[in-house]
């Protein structure tokens, strides 16, 4: 637990940070990666609903039946595999991450 209440006075969490977490062999800091991960998730469509409430503007588009495991395992596997800077920000590299895979269509004109 000392991990997360390091976490919870730090600003900003980077992605080699959560790396570390993910990565790492310790149910705890396993917990919080993955806590971490699903609350980033919600914070994504969280932001995306306060730019226009009245309309579904979510750029990310998790399939129905997705489950949080399956969103866990493609950030780390992101995290292992991305040529992107880890320097910056955590939520950047989830986002990125989902972008990858889940982006929605583009609207109809």
């Amino acid at each position: 637990m000392i991990g997360l209440a390091m976490m919870a006075s730090a600003t900003f969490v980077t992605a080699t940070e959560l790396n570390t977490l993910c990565m790492s062999k310790k149910a705890d800091d396993q917990l919080v990666c993955t806590y971490y991960i699903i609350g980033a998730v919600d914070g994504i469509h969280t932001g995306a609903m306060a730019v226009d409430p009245s309309k579904d503007n979510d750029r990310i588009c998790l399939p129905v039946g997705t489950l949080p495991q399956d969103v866990v395992d493609l950030v780390k596997a992101y995290l292992r595999e991305s040529k992107l800077d880890h320097h910056v920000d955590a939520p950047i590299f989830v986002f990125a991450a989902l972008d990858t895979k889940w982006r929605c269509p583009a609207p109809k004109s």
